[in-house]
C-alpha cells in the first residue's frame, strides 16, 4: 500500500519530515498497533515488525519518505497447508484500517488531503483469493478467484477528505475494494449495504 500526498508528491519536505519522524509510533506496520523498531536515515523513516530489530527479516514494515509518501508492505498473508489461500475480507479490512491510520498520521504532521491511495499484491501467482473467511469450512470448498499473475495493482483512489472512522475509510476506498472483489470473481464487494456502508468491523490489530 502507498499513501501519497498529492501536494508534495516526490519533493522533499524537511519541515514536514521532521514532524513525521518525531513520533515513529504513528506509523505501525500492518497488523500491529506499534512498531517494534525504527530508524531514520538519508532515505526517510522506517518502522518494522520484528521484536529483534530492523537488522532481522521483517514480516511487515512502513517506510515514510522525506516527501511524506508512505509505503506499507506486509508479507506472510497466505493461509492453508500449502500457503496458497488469501482471504478477501482480511485484505479489505487491513486496507481500510491502515489507509486511515497513515492518512491520520500525515494530517497530524500538517499534510492534508488530497491523498492518493495505491494497493498491490505481489508474488501471488497460483494462489486462491477466497471470497469469504474460512471459518469452519474446508478452504478448498470455498469459492475463489485464481490468481494467474504474479502481480496485481488495483488502481488508485483519492482521499479528498480525511476519513473519520473505518466506515468512512471504506466508503472512500470503495473502488479498490470492489476491484479486489472482482479479482475473487465477485461483481462487487459483499461487505457493503445498499447505502454504501461497510458491514464488517475490522479486527483490532495485534499488539
Amino acid at each position: 500500500m502507498h499513501v501519497v500526498p498529492l501536494d508534495t508528491f516526490d519533493d522533499p519536505q524537511p519541515k514536514v519530515f521532521a514532524k513525521l519522524s518525531a513520533d515513529p509510533s504513528k506509523f505501525p506496520p500492518i497488523i500491529d498497533r506499534l512498531p517494534r523498531d525504527w530508524k531514520i536515515t538519508f532515505d526517510g523513516l522506517t518502522t518494522g515488525s520484528n521484536a529483534e530489530g530492523l537488522r532481522r527479516p521483517q514480516r511487515a514494515y512502513v517506510h515514510v519518505f522525506r516527501s511524506g509518501a508512505v509505503e506499507a508492505v506486509i508479507s506472510n498473508l497466505a493461509r492453508g497447508r500449502d500457503r496458497n489461500f488469501l482471504l478477501l475480507p482480511q485484505l479489505q479490512s487491513m486496507i481500510i484500517h491502515y489507509a486511515r491510520v497513515y492518512a491520520t498520521s500525515l494530517e497530524a504532521a500538517g499534510i492534508l488531503p488530497p491523498l492518493a491511495i495505491f494497493v498491490s499484491l505481489l508474488g501471488v501467482k497460483d494462489m486462491r483469493l477466497l471470497q469469504d473467511f474460512i471459518g469452519t469450512a474446508i478452504p478448498e470448498d470455498l469459492p475463489y478467484g485464481l490468481l494467474t499473475d504474479d502481480t496485481y495493482t488495483f488502481g488508485e483512489v483519492i482521499f479528498d477528505q480525511m476519513p473519520t472512522d473505518e466506515n468512512s475509510s471504506a466508503r472512500l476506498l470503495h473502488d479498490i475494494l470492489s476491484h479486489l472483489a472482482n479479482t475473487a470473481h465477485l461483481a462487487m464487494s459483499p461487505y457493503f449495504d445498499a447505502d454504501g456502508n461497510y458491514l464488517l468491523t475490522p479486527a483490532l490489530p495485534a499488539v
